[in-house]
C-alpha cells in the first residue's frame, strides 16, 4: 500500500451575527468574556454582553460582529462599529428600560465588580469626542482568538492567522457603511497585538487614551477603496 494521505488541512470560514442565527450571540459573549476578561462589557455582566451588546446592538445595525470557525470549532471573535462615538448612546436611548433592567441585576449580583465597570464605561463614552477622530471613521471595538489557534506551531501547519482574517472582515465592514479610515485601542503592555498592527501597516496614533483604567494606546489606518 502507498503512503498514507496528509490530513486537510483546517478550514476557516467568518460567520456574523445575523437575525437568522440567535444563538451566535451567546457563543461571541462566551469568547469575549474567556479572552477579554477585563473588558468594561464583560464587566457589566453576561446578560448586558450575551442580550444587550450581541444580541440588540446588531440587529439595529449599531455595530458588525463575527465568529471565526476553525472546521467546526469556534476559534475567535471579532466586533466593529462604523459610529464609534455613538453606537452605544442609540442603543442606550433605544432600550433604556432593558439596559436598566439587565444592569441592576447585575450590580445586584456583583457590586464590587459592576458599579466600577460601570464607571469606567461611562468615562470611556464621555471622553470620547467627534475631535478624536476623523469623520466617517469607524472602530475595531473587540478581537480575540483562543491561544490553540494562535500557536505557532497551528499556524506553521494550518497557514491560518485569524486575527489578521478577523481584522480584514471588520474593516470591510465599516467600508460597507461608509468609513474611511479604522482605529483600535489595545493594551499598551499587549505586545502581540502591538507587533500585529504595526505589522499590518497601522500606524500607532495615540500613546495614551483617556477613560480606560488599563493604560491604553491606539492604532489607526486608512481603508483602501
Amino acid at each position: 500500500s502507498g503512503p498514507a494521505a496528509a490530513a486537510p488541512k483546517p478550514a476557516l470560514r467568518i460567520e456574523p451575527l445575523d437575525a437568522a442565527h440567535p444563538a451566535r450571540a451567546a457563543i461571541i459573549a462566551e469568547l469575549h468574556a474567556r479572552l477579554l476578561p477585563t473588558s468594561p462589557a464583560v464587566l457589566l455582566g453576561p446578560r448586558f454582553l450575551r442580550d444587550f451588546y450581541y444580541a440588540l446592538l446588531p440587529g439595529a445595525g449599531l455595530i458588525d460582529a463575527a465568529i471565526a470557525y476553525v472546521d467546526d470549532a469556534p476559534a475567535g471573535f471579532v466586533a466593529v462599529s462604523s459610529n464609534p462615538n455613538g453606537f452605544m448612546g442609540a442603543g442606550l436611548r433605544r432600550w433604556w428600560h432593558r439596559l436598566a433592567w439587565m444592569l441592576t441585576i447585575s450590580i445586584l449580583a456583583n457590586p464590587a465588580k459592576r458599579i466600577p465597570a460601570l464607571w469606567e464605561a461611562f468615562q470611556i463614552m464621555t471622553s470620547r469626542t467627534s475631535d478624536d477622530q476623523p469623520p466617517n471613521t469607524g472602530e475595531i471595538l473587540s478581537l480575540g482568538v483562543l491561544a490553540e489557534f494562535t500557536d505557532p506551531k497551528f499556524v506553521a501547519a494550518s497557514g491560518l492567522r485569524i486575527a489578521r482574517e478577523l481584522i480584514e472582515y471588520g474593516q470591510q465592514r465599516v467600508a460597507a457603511r461608509g468609513s474611511e479610515r479604522i482605529f483600535a485601542i489595545v493594551d499598551a503592555d499587549n505586545l502581540a497585538a502591538r507587533f500585529m498592527y504595526f505589522g499590518l501597516g497601522w500606524t500607532l496614533t495615540r500613546s495614551t487614551v483617556p477613560g480606560w483604567r488599563t493604560p491604553s494606546v491606539e492604532f489607526a489606518t486608512d481603508l483602501k477603496k
